[in-house]
């Protein structure tokens, strides 16, 4: 428990330095704006509608491995993991830009 507890920390602390990386020209969306949405619960669903993919709620899914696609979705900007059986974040999740 206290080990996913960390990792959950670990990536916030991830996303929470590609935000601040974000390029000038990429706008990220406000709370309100996110709120309406869709949200997308698999990788698959995500990929195929990629430019518009703002969040995506990967939880419960016993996932072991990160997936790598994450990486494509341009748009991302709240990537729920919770709940699932990850090890580690890999380091290109910096290429996220929002």
């Amino acid at each position: 428990m206290h080990y996913n507890y960390c990792l959950k920390i670990c990536f916030s602390i991830c996303l929470f330095y590609s935000w601040h990386i974000t390029p000038f020209n990429c706008q990220l969306l406000t709370k309100p704006q996110l709120d309406t949405c869709k949200v997308f619960r698999s990788i698959e669903e995500a990929i195929e509608s990629k430019q518009i993919v703002y969040i995506l709620d990967l939880s419960k899914n016993k996932l072991k491995t990160f997936p790598e696609n994450i990486i494509k979705l341009q748009q991302l900007q709240v990537l729920m993991l919770h709940k699932n059986r990850l090890n580690n974040i890999p380091k290109n999740i910096s290429k996220l830009e929002n």
